[in-house]
């Protein structure tokens, strides 16, 4: 030990010592203008690297991470991609192909989080390029899509539904023209085949851990009604644009310009879709005058409408002696079921317009019209929905049976119209169903104030039909209901009792100009019940809007030479003048246009009663009115000249 502390004591001796030197003041302050280099890290260079001191993606790293065994490399890869959609556009789309497959497939993957963030970067994904871009690839999200909604696992299972949502918020187009092949997988996902009884189907358990059964079937159905309802959507719009009824361009001519004009009009049908892909009827029917190539009617109408039937008979609640009380979940079911017959029935009517025939109806009509009717019209109708207050809510519910049978309106409200759809022309069948459907509305009608705009569209609609569609054969079997139901409706309108917000007022108003304007119908509910109508109609014309529909029922009116509404529109001549210079016309081509129509009404009116005043009506034009135009041609119409 002492040999080796010598040896360490001579290496220290021999070692250069430096003087202890003092800096000057000032010298001995750290410097800062010095320069240094950028560092990077290496895994920072392989997934990324920098332009102009933008962030970018090296898209095969971020790839081959979707395809990582480790959750936090999937889910980090996923929102390097939601970042890079918004930088870099451009370079997104030259591997759109990797991308969507990659993306996709992580919709499968076994982690919950790792699948949200893919539905996340799918709508981004989605919401950033066109339908152009989209649709070469859409057969992959698409096929995903149906390995989800058929896959073993119940999450899984339950998130494509998700995967669904967003592929409907951001495409529905392509999602139509594949409505077949989804359409398969909503009958998976809630019944099963009987292998005992043949191709008819049963309801099905569902096993997941966090829904019930109950739950689960109202899920499913929510996602086929809102793919029903896209549907029905884009095909009237497709009907609209093949028989040219879609509105006209206006092109304002101008001689120093030339300009062309396509004598042939141009339909686009590069998502044109098979109506009949959601359709298919059970063996049951068979379609003679259909086309080959549309023969496809075997499996789904004829499989839903039982499930949905079978679907609302398991929530339904027991019956009391007075009313059918349901659950919160049974009355959503019963309004979710609804909704799904309803948009059947559209769509066959859609599809019935095309062939030009109606024999797709009538088998609907006699497979499910008295089962519909046996099923939902019971002696307990309307139905009513129990509403249970917290104890420490501050809202009190009032138990009237009045005040609560409004729980269920939309419910109540939509088998009416359902009932009134089945037996067109032919209500005779159920004159004690339509006369408690009748009693009903009136009620609903006769209290407007407090209806939402939802509501509202499902009254709007049930006054249609019974007042117009199917009002000569209810005037046969149910006079006295119905001529009450009009002079309600009659009443709620002079009233203001509906909203000029969501179009209802527009609405009634044109249901009124389509009953005047059918002579027969006219005549069969007697013009007496129209009198007030016919009076308060010109008031109209003292508004800062009114819509064009108003004014050509009005056109209909001044053209049938009807005695009260001519007599009502000279009374208001002074102060329509006055208006005119203000009024605004909705939907009209332009101002003018618009202002014309208005001038036109009194073109019906009496010579003999204009002369008398011909002095003040000048007078009163020229002080009121400014724009020559106007001036001009309103002394034309009240021949003035």
């Amino acid at each position: 030990m002492e040999r080796i502390y010598k040896k360490n004591l001579r290496n220290e001796k021999t070692k250069v010592k430096f003087k202890r030197v003092k800096l000057q003041k000032g010298l001995n302050k750290t410097r800062t203008d010095f320069q240094i280099r950028k560092i990077t890290l290496r895994k920072q260079v392989n997934e990324l690297w920098y332009v102009d001191g933008e962030r970018r993606i090296n898209f095969k790293s971020v790839v081959a991470g979707l395809r990582n065994r480790s959750q936090h490399y999937r889910i980090d890869a996923l929102r390097n991609i939601r970042e890079a959609i918004i930088n870099d556009p451009f370079e997104i789309q030259k591997q759109l192909h990797i991308i969507i497959r990659s993306v996709s497939a992580i919709s499968l993957d076994i982690d919950k989080q790792t699948r949200r963030e893919s539905f996340k970067t799918l709508s981004v994904l989605l919401n950033s390029f066109s339908l152009e871009a989209m649709e070469p690839f859409f057969h992959i999200m698409s096929s995903y899509l149906c390995c989800g909604m058929s896959h073993i696992q119940p999450n899984i299972r339950e998130d494509s539904l998700i995967m669904l949502d967003v592929i409907l918020e951001h495409v529905p187009k392509l999602v139509i023209v594949n409505l077949e092949k989804i359409m398969q997988n909503f009958l998976e996902m809630i019944s099963i085949v009987c292998r005992d009884d043949g191709p008819e189907r049963t309801l099905s358990t569902h096993m997941g851990q966090k829904q019930n059964t109950i739950k689960w079937r109202y899920n499913v159905l929510q996602r086929l009604l809102k793919m029903l309802k896209t549907s029905v959507k884009q095909f009237r719009k497709e009907n609209l644009t093949l028989k040219g009824l879609m509105p006209t361009k206006i092109v304002s001519y101008n001689r120093n310009k030339q300009q062309c004009y396509s004598m042939l009009r141009v339909h686009n049908t590069k998502h044109a879709c098979d109506v009949s892909s959601i359709l298919m009827l059970s063996n049951n029917y068979s379609p003679i005058t259909i086309p080959e190539h549309d023969i496809i009617y075997h499996k789904y109408v004829g499989n839903f409408m039982p499930l949905l039937l079978d679907t609302w008979s398991e929530v339904r609640s027991i019956e009391t002696t007075s009313k059918v009380i349901l659950s919160h979940d049974a009355a959503l079911t019963l309004k979710t079921v609804l909704e799904i017959i309803e948009n059947l029935w559209t769509s066959i009517q859609i599809y019935e317009n095309n062939l030009e025939n109606t024999n797709l109806s009538n088998w609907f009509v006699q497979e499910y019209a008295e089962l519909f009717t046996f099923t939902f019209l019971q002696s307990t109708f309307p139905f009513c929905e129990i509403v249970i207050s917290e104890p420490n809510s501050k809202k009190k519910h009032r138990n009237s049976s009045e005040t609560v049978e409004q729980f269920c309106l939309q419910q109540n409200l939509c088998i009416a119209h359902l009932l009134c759809l089945f037996y067109m022309g032919n209500t005779s069948k159920q004159v004690d169903k339509f006369d408690i459907c009748l009693k009903y509305i009136i009620l609903v009608v006769s209290n407007l104030d407090n209806l939402s705009h939802e509501k509202s569209i499902s009254i709007k609609n049930v006054l249609r039909a019974y007042l117009f569609q199917n009002g000569r054969k209810l005037l046969e079997s149910n006079e006295y209901q119905l001529r009450k139901l009009l002079n309600v409706t009659i009443e709620a309108f002079i009233n203001n009792k509906f909203s000029d917000k969501d179009g209802s007022l527009e609405y009634i108003l044109t249901l009124f100009g389509n009953i005047v304007s059918t002579a027969e119908l006219f005549r069969s509910y007697a013009s007496e019940s129209f009198e007030n109508l016919l009076e308060y109609l010109p008031q109209h014309l003292l508004k800062e809007n009114i819509n064009e529909t108003g004014l050509k029922t009005m056109t209909i009116l001044g053209k049938q030479k009807n005695t009260t509404f001519i007599k009502s529109l000279t009374k208001l001549l002074i102060p329509v003048i006055k208006n005119i210079q203000h009024i605004k016309v909705v939907d009209a081509v332009n101002a003018f246009d618009g202002k014309q129509q208005i001038m036109n009404l009194f073109y019906w009116v009496e010579k003999s009663e204009l002369l008398q005043e011909s002095n003040k009506l000048i007078y009163t034009i020229e002080e009121h009115i400014t724009d020559k135009r106007i001036v001009n041609y309103f002394k034309y119409i009240l021949r003035l000249n």
